[in-house]
C-alpha cells in the first residue's frame, strides 16, 4: 500500500490490506485466538489527536478501545479486547479488519462520520453509525473529530435554549414541563430523562464554580431513568422507618446498582459488608415476609467499564428530606412543598434533613413542577388533590409508569413516604410496600453536550471534559 495513501483520511471498511489466515484444522470447533500484533498480515488503524484513523504496526495502548462500529471479520468472527490486545472468537477461516478510537468521554470534543452511502444509519445508542455491508461494497467514511467551539457544560447549554421552543420552565430550577418535553438523554446505554438544572443550594456541590445568567455557582443537571429498574420496598425492615440514609433502597441503589453488583455480590455501603440480596426487599408485611425484587444489576446498573465509564460522570450530591405532612407543613402547592424539602422543621422527630450520595429519588415538587403551569397552575392546584386530572398529571412527563417511590417522607408519621399513585395523585404509602423504582442522580458539571436536540429520537450524548 502506498506511503502517501495510508496518510488518507478516508477510511474504507471494504478495503483488504492485509489478511489473517488460519487453518481449517483449528476452527473446527469454536475457538478463541489472541492475534499477534506483530504479524505481517495484522491490519492495525489507530486514531489521531485529529480524529483520522492512521495505520500502525502495533496496539495502540491502554486508553484505546476497539471500534466495534468500524472493526469486521469477513467471515463472521467477532472481535473483542481493547487497545492492549484483542480476542478473535471464529469457526471457520477468517479475515479482519481492527480500529481502535479514543473513548468519546473525557474529552471535550464532537466526532462526526460521514459517508458516500445513503445506507449508513446512525445509532444513537452507541453514538456511532452501522451499515449494510453486504449491499455498500464501495462504501467509505471520513471520520473527523472536532474541538467544541464553546466552553459551555451541559448545564449551561440548557440554560441557553430557547425555554418556550423546549417546554422548559424556571421555577426553583430550569425544569421541564408537559408531555412533550425534549429531555431526553442516552446515558448508561440506556434512556434517562432530564429533570432539570438546579444550583449548589439544591445539591450542596460548590468546589466548581460555573456561571448561568451571570450568576456564580454550581450548576448541575439532574436526570432520572425512562423506565423503573423495578418494584422495591422503600424500606425493607421491621417498623419500616421513613429515615431514607438507613433504609434499604438507599442502600440498594448507592452499593447494589451503582456499582453493577448482583445479589450475591457484597456491598459495604452500610459499614460492613452485606449481600446486596438483604437490600433488593419486594415488599415488607407484619408477617416479615420479604420476597427479593430484581438482584441482578450486571447490565442495568451503572456501569463502570468499557467504552463508557459513567460512574465517573456522577456527582455525589446532598439529598434533602424535608416534606408536607407535619403540622404547618400542610400546602401541597408546588413552592410551597419546594421549600419544605430544606426545612429542617419540616421532618419527623429524629428524622435528618438531608444526606449525601450518588443516587436517590425525585421529590415531590420535581413531580409537581413537571406539569403545564397553564394547564395546572402552581397556586391553585394541589399535589395532594388536583394531580390526577388530566390537566395536571395529563401534562406531566414523569406520569408515566404507574405507582412510584420519591425520596421525600411524609413528616407526619415514621413510616410513611410521598409516592405518585396509579391515577396521579401525590400521595403517601407505607415504607414497607412495594412501589416502581426510577433512580436519580446528578451529573458532574465538567459534563459537556457532545450531541443530540433533547428528542426521544436525538437524544442528548454527553461526554466529561479531563480539565
Amino acid at each position: 500500500m502506498a506511503k502517501n495513501t495510508r496518510r488518507l483520511i478516508i477510511i474504507s471498511i471494504v478495503i483488504v490490506i492485509f489478511a489473517i489466515f488460519f487453518g481449517y484444522s483449528k476452527f473446527t470447533s469454536k475457538n478463541k485466538i489472541v492475534l499477534d500484533e506483530h504479524s505481517e498480515l495484522l491490519s492495525i488503524w489507530v486514531e489521531d489527536s485529529s480524529g483520522n484513523y492512521q495505520a500502525a504496526n502495533s496496539f495502540p495502548g491502554a486508553g484505546y478501545i476497539l471500534d466495534k462500529t468500524r472493526s469486521s471479520c469477513e467471515n463472521g468472527g467477532t472481535l473483542s479486547g481493547d487497545g492492549t490486545g484483542v480476542t478473535l472468537t471464529a469457526n471457520k477461516t477468517d479475515k479482519c479488519y481492527l480500529y481502535f478510537l479514543q473513548p468519546w468521554l473525557n474529552t471535550n470534543t464532537t466526532r462526526t462520520l460521514t459517508c458516500n452511502n445513503s445506507l449508513k444509519t446512525f445509532d444513537y445508542k452507541i453514538n456511532g453509525a452501522s451499515f449494510d455491508v453486504s449491499t455498500a461494497a464501495d462504501l467509505t467514511c471520513t471520520a473527523t473529530k472536532t474541538a467544541n467551539s464553546t466552553s459551555q457544560t451541559f448545564a449551561q447549554y440548557l440554560a441557553s435554549l430557547n425555554y418556550a421552543n423546549n417546554n422548559m420552565t424556571n421555577e426553583n430550577g430550569i425544569r421541564y414541563m408537559s408531555k412533550n418535553a425534549y429531555n431526553y438523554i442516552w446515558f448508561n446505554n440506556e434512556m434517562w430523562r432530564i429533570i432539570g438544572v438546579f444550583g449548589s443550594a439544591r445539591h450542596g456541590v460548590t468546589n466548581d464554580p460555573r456561571t448561568i445568567n451571570s450568576v456564580s455557582d454550581t450548576y448541575l443537571v439532574k436526570i432520572m431513568r425512562n423506565q423503573p429498574i423495578g418494584s422495591y420496598a422503600w424500606n425493607g425492615v421491621a417498623n419500616t422507618p421513613n429515615n431514607w440514609p438507613n433504609s434499604t433502597l438507599y442502600r440498594m441503589l448507592n452499593g447494589c446498582y451503582f456499582n453493577a453488583l448482583t445479589g450475591s455480590d457484597t456491598t459495604n455501603i452500610s459499614g460492613s459488608n452485606v449481600a446486596c440480596s438483604n437490600y433488593c426487599i419486594g415488599y415488607f408485611d407484619s408477617a416479615s415476609i420479604k420476597p427479593t425484587g430484581n438482584c441482578d444489576f450486571s447490565v442495568i446498573g451503572i456501569q463502570g467499564n468499557g467504552i463508557f465509564n459513567y460512574r465517573d460522570m456522577v456527582e455525589t450530591a446532598t439529598w434533602y428530606l424535608g416534606g408536607p405532612g407535619k403540622t404547618g407543613y400542610t400546602s401541597y402547592y408546588p413552592d410551597d412543598v419546594y421549600g419544605y424539602e430544606t426545612n429542617s422543621n419540616a421532618v419527623y422527630s429524629g428524622r435528618p434533613l438531608s444526606t449525601t450520595g450518588k443516587i436517590g429519588l425525585m421529590y415531590l415538587s420535581d413531580y409537581g413542577y413537571s406539569t403545564i403551569s397553564s394547564e395546572c397552575p402552581r397556586t391553585t392546584s394541589s399535589i395532594y388533590n388536583d394531580y390526577n386530572k388530566s390537566s395536571c398529571s395529563g401534562n406531566s412527563w414523569i406520569y408515566s409508569v404507574g405507582e412510584e417511590w420519591m425520596i421525600t417522607p411524609n413528616s407526619s408519621g415514621s413510616n410513611y413516604v410521598w409516592e405518585i399513585d396509579f391515577i396521579g395523585y401525590g400521595n403517601y404509602s407505607s415504607a414497607s410496600n412495594g412501589q416502581s423504582v426510577r433512580p436519580v442522580l446528578y451529573l458532574k458539571s465538567k459534563t459537556y453536550r457532545l450531541s443530540g436536540t433533547g428528542s426521544a429520537t436525538d437524544p442528548y450524548v454527553v461526554g466529561l471534559a479531563t480539565s
